[in-house]
């Protein structure tokens, strides 16, 4: 107890009156689901500063730092959950995930080469490489997986699907070809999060509908809604980039918009843009505008178009304004375009520029904001332009690196206020029109993090009324002399307020029919997601609001995990919104640990053991299934907390042999055999090499076998982890890259088979050994040259592998020899990790579009049943042969080369309604004969399982027909009616009948001369008898001699 807290409770025993004071309560749940009020400050005391600091027992300073930069009172911290308490207080010390130092540090650990640097074009060139891969399996015929994926049709010129003619199917139709590795087409299943969003830097709402929203993720690409938000839809799959932070609408043409890729705010998991996207029917299809186009090349100024920041267009719609930042300092600028975005000129340079705006009154006029590093020292600028953005002058300047963000006062556009990231929040405003400035309030919005989240509204009808956000909401209605906050991060993550906006704003919007009065509805994107205000002035920290993430699944996992047999819960660590569990059928998903996320695991055997992780390896566990907040159980791992000894996103991993024994990776390798009990003990089982741990693997079947991997690209073994000292020996040292392990994995059925995927945008990021170790093998192959975040193996078979990408998931079929990879499910979106939930399963964590799951089919097909039966006698010589397959089949594989019937030629097809093959023979098939029907082992299903022996049956014809008619001529011939062997007959020929009853209409009408004799016994030698016509006899044409012919 220190000397405050001592004081503190002198100072309780001598109130009068004073009963009884409870400096913490545990936290309990309400009736209602909200956590209890903890009360760890004095009830009937003052909450001065000094009060506060010793009932949380930190000084006045670290006290005074917590309000600041995580926007608190003394009230907050008095009654916040012990969790947010812990979280806000580690966020002094430990940034925010996305501070630009360390997570930054640690995302380009996963990116960079061997020499340090990271490519800046990386990942534009790996989804370049991922789109012409796309178009080569299009191609390829027999395994055009891609035809149908959309952006493999814009890359071959088309939008229209692709379609085949088969010699052997003698079919056209649209091409469904086999997935590779058991993943069929139509497979994945989304599991969201539909109620829990992501960051969202982006909102665009429809000026003549305002039912129509678009918003635009950071990592999750565009969504689009048709009612309001009540549901979300990607707008387009699968566009080249999938980090969009601006979009703007033509204001002549509501079907024309453009996008702006590329998050530029230095917050580490950023994704690089493509530069700027276009649409012309209403975000249905999105192109690239090429003269947008980023490069390299740091004397080509497409240099500067890797981060487009902001986009504007003008009031008339006739300019186009972009604020860019390129990869490095002082990179980047303000370009302008007059012509729709074809061409665009460079208009201010030498600075990165995070805001743009036009005057939204006066086409001329605009503001922007930027910072460059000027004469040695960091400078922020206020721009000005009143000739439409082709120059510009500074209205004001700061000796400071400060992101700014503006808006216009709509109703007198004269009046622009600045949101700037100084002093904790500062509050900037210009009267004439940004061509000076001068502060009006410091309301501590921004906390540490404006750099990051930070964004200004002001009511287009009143001037004086202000919205501004960083951590949270905050409102003004005297032109920002003074503020109210009208939202809570705490309330939203842990007071069981959901509908509350989240923490980390970086949007607001106004309604387009916003009047002020009737409507007064307000929109706001932040890392949760997208929020609403119907009315803004009613909008508090604990009411007024409403969540719009309804479907909307662009949440950002690092780490998926689940066991099927365990009872079905699926849990990840998410950026921004924690470690979030889903149980049960649906898309909603629920927090059982609240801050950033890291790497999660599930007990095999019973899944009420749920692990996650704060930041630099501080672990927690759930002993009831997420049911109440997980606890802590880091205590005893020396480098837990420790941003040199511990990643940002550090691993652990539970033994598959056992779940009571984890092993997680710092500087040093921490085992605890007792990770189930209230207290788990820790220790140290391997040294630190000087980098960290990034990588760990535990044998399937041998927990002795552990393998891990490092930053620094070194790799080791041990196959004693389980004795009081074991031994390690390091792997591949002169064979495998110098770059950060992202993952190994060992073969469950073979340890000595083991895997190594690496970072970096390289080629050669995934390595095999078959000998343990000793010799390593690359079988990246066609893999796009971005970093290999996670790699698995079918569990029924060893050849059949699956990479996760920066670029999306890659299969192989035959242990890496080659890849195939789709634009179904995730897309081209970043595969954070793989896991397998049962035998057939697998989870997909994505870095922007929440999690999917897909059956990876391994079961072959076989033959559920033939037409004819085997052995069947008496068929029919013009009857198809077919066969039914237990299960849907690929129709390229269903050729005259896989069926076959001995001795004959014919067309082979599929019907996927019977799931049947079809042979129609190209004539009918012969009297009295027995034949062969083949399907060999190249017919596959539609995850490509082929069928594992070939299938033959047999079937004998009918005999030939007995013959009532015969015609005398050049060439005699047998028939079975008198019309068949008068069509037959040439001029003067002769028809026998024989004796018996033809039920027919005869028709004579060809110029020819025939005689029709009856009355013939079986061998046509005597006519002795009568053949009887029931049918008319009608003669049209020519001439005929009848002879023993009765009619009836």
């Amino acid at each position: 107890m220190n000397f405050v807290h001592l004081l503190l409770l002198l100072l309780i025993v001598t109130l009068p009156g004073c009963q009884s004071v409870s400096f913490v309560l545990s936290e309990q749940a309400a009736s209602n689901g909200a956590p209890t009020v903890n009360r760890r400050c004095p009830d009937q005391l003052p909450l001065t500063d000094r009060i506060v600091a010793g009932s949380i027992e930190v000084s006045i300073e670290r006290l005074t730092a917590l309000k600041t930069y995580r926007s608190l009172t003394n009230n907050d911290i008095c009654t916040m959950p012990d969790q947010a308490l812990q979280r806000a207080l580690s966020r002094l010390d430990k940034p925010k995930a996305d501070h630009p130092g360390d997570w930054l540090t640690f995302r380009n650990l996963q990116r960079q080469s061997e020499d340090g640097k990271v490519k800046p074009d990386g990942l534009i060139r790996g989804l370049g490489h991922r789109k012409e891969l796309l178009k080569k399996f299009a191609a390829r015929g027999n395994a055009g997986h891609a035809a149908n994926d959309r952006d493999a049709a814009a890359v071959a010129g088309g939008a229209t699907p692709s379609t085949s003619t088969d010699d052997a199917t003698g079919t056209t139709g649209e091409i469904v070809p086999p997935a590779t590795a058991g993943i069929a087409s139509g497979n994945w299943s989304p599991l969201g999060p539909g109620n829990i969003g992501g960051r969202i830097r982006a909102i665009l709402i429809d000026r003549t509908d305002s039912g129509r929203i678009w918003v635009g993720s950071v990592s999750g690409g565009i969504w689009h809604s048709t009612d309001g938000g009540s549901s979300w839809n990607p707008a387009n799959d699968f566009m080249g980039n999938l980090s969009v932070s601006s979009l703007v609408m033509s204001p002549n043409d509501p079907n024309v918009i453009y996008a702006g890729t590329g998050e530029g705010f230095y917050n580490g998991d950023a994704v690089r843009g493509a530069g700027i996207f276009k649409s012309t029917d209403g975000g249905v299809t999105w192109n690239p505008l090429p003269a947008t186009t980023p490069s390299s090349n740091v004397n080509s100024s497409a240099y500067n178009w890797f981060y487009v920041n902001r986009l504007a267009i003008s009031s008339d719609g006739s300019t186009i304004l972009a604020a860019t930042r390129g990869y490095y300092s002082n990179s980047g600028g303000i370009y302008r375009s007059t012509d729709a975005g074809a061409t665009w000129s460079q208009v201010h340079s030498g600075v990165m520029v995070w805001d743009v705006h036009f005057d939204p009154n006066d086409p001329n006029k605009a503001v922007a904001a930027a910072t460059g590093y000027v004469t040695n020292q960091w400078r922020s600028y206020l721009y000005r332009s009143v000739d439409g953005g082709v120059t510009w002058s500074t209205g004001a300047s700061f000796v400071s690196n400060s992101r700014m963000e503006l808006a216009y006062a709509k109703s007198n556009s004269q009046t622009v206020y600045a949101s700037r990231d100084n002093a904790s929040g500062e509050i900037w405003k210009s009267a004439d029109g940004g061509g000076s400035w001068s502060i009006v309030s410091t309301p501590l919005h921004l906390g540490s993090q404006g750099w990051y989240d930070n964004t200004i509204w002001v009511d287009p009808t009143n001037a004086s009324h202000l919205v501004i956000g960083g951590l949270d909401l905050w409102r003004s209605t005297n032109a920002g002399s003074s503020w109210t906050r009208i939202s809570n991060w705490v309330n939203n993550m842990y007071n069981g307020y959901p509908q509350v906006p989240h923490a980390d704003h970086h949007i607001i919007v106004s309604d387009p029919n916003y009047n002020g009065t009737t409507n007064k509805t307000i929109y706001n994107g932040n890392d949760g997601g997208i929020f609403r205000a119907a009315d803004v002035s009613a909008a508090t920290e604990t009411g007024g609001w409403e969540s719009l993430n309804n479907g909307l699944a662009i949440t950002q996992f690092y780490s998926g995990a689940g066991h099927a047999s365990a009872g079905g819960r699926i849990i990840g660590g998410t950026q921004d919104n924690g470690s979030l569990l889903k149980s049960g059928t649906g898309t909603d998903w629920q927090l059982f640990y609240g801050g950033d996320g890291g790497f999660s695991a599930v007990d095999s055997q019973d899944d009420n053991y749920l692990y996650g992780e704060y930041v630099y390896l501080r672990l927690h566990r759930s002993t009831n299934g997420g049911a109440t907040s997980a606890s802590s159980i880091y205590s005893g791992i020396g480098d837990a907390g420790s941003s040199t000894n511990a990643n940002f996103i550090a691993p652990f991993v539970l033994d598959p042999n056992d779940n009571n024994r984890m092993l997680a990776g710092g500087a040093s390798l921490w085992q605890s055999l007792t990770v189930k009990s209230p207290v788990p003990a820790w220790g140290s089982i391997k040294a630190s090499i000087g980098s960290n741990t990034s990588a760990i693997a535990v044998a399937r079947g041998n927990s002795a076998i552990v393998w891990t991997g490092h930053s620094n690209g070194k790799v080791y073994k041990s196959s004693n982890s389980l004795s009081a000292t074991p031994t390690w020996s390091q792997a591949g040292a002169t064979t495998l890259p110098a770059r950060m392990v992202n993952r190994i994995l060992i073969d469950k059925d073979d340890p000595n088979r083991v895997y190594a995927a690496f970072g970096g945008y390289n080629a050669n990021n995934l390595y095999r050994t078959l000998d343990n170790g000793l010799t390593w093998a690359d079988i990246s192959g066609e893999l796009p040259e971005v970093p290999i975040l996670s790699v698995v193996r079918h569990p029924a078979h060893a050849d059949w592998l699956y990479a996760g990408t920066e670029v999306g998931l890659f299969t192989s079929q035959d242990g890496g020899a080659s890849w195939f990879t789709s634009n179904e499910g995730p897309a081209n979106v970043e595969i954070s990790e793989l896991t397998w939930l049962d035998d057939v399963t697998l989870l997909a964590a994505t870095h922007g579009r929440g999690m999917f799951t897909v059956v990876a089919d391994a079961t072959p097909p076989t033959l559920s049943a033939t037409t004819p039966v085997a052995g069947a006698t008496g068929v029919e010589v013009s009857a198809p042969v077919s066969a039914r397959f237990s299960e849907p089949m690929d129709p390229e594989s269903i050729t005259s080369t896989s069926f076959t019937v001995d001795g004959i030629t014919g067309t082979v097809s599929y019907d996927p309604l019977t799931q049947s093959a079809i042979f129609t023979p190209a004539a009918t098939l012969a009297y009295s004969t027995t034949y062969t029907a083949a399907i060999g082992t190249g017919v596959r299903d539609l995850a490509g399982n082929p069928m594992e022996l070939p299938a033959t049956w047999s079937f004998s014809t009918e005999a030939p027909p007995v013959t009532m008619v015969r015609l005398l001529g050049p060439e005699p011939s047998d028939h079975q009616t008198l019309q068949s062997a008068y069509d037959s007959a040439a001029d003067d020929n002769t028809v026998q009948a024989q004796a018996v009853t033809f039920a027919e209409i005869l028709i004579l009408a060809r110029d020819i001369a025939v005689e029709l004799k009856g009355g013939f016994d079986a061998d046509y030698t005597s006519n002795s008898g009568y053949s009887t016509l029931t049918g008319a006899l009608r003669v049209l044409n020519g001439t005929a001699k009848l002879e023993n012919l009765h009619f009836r």
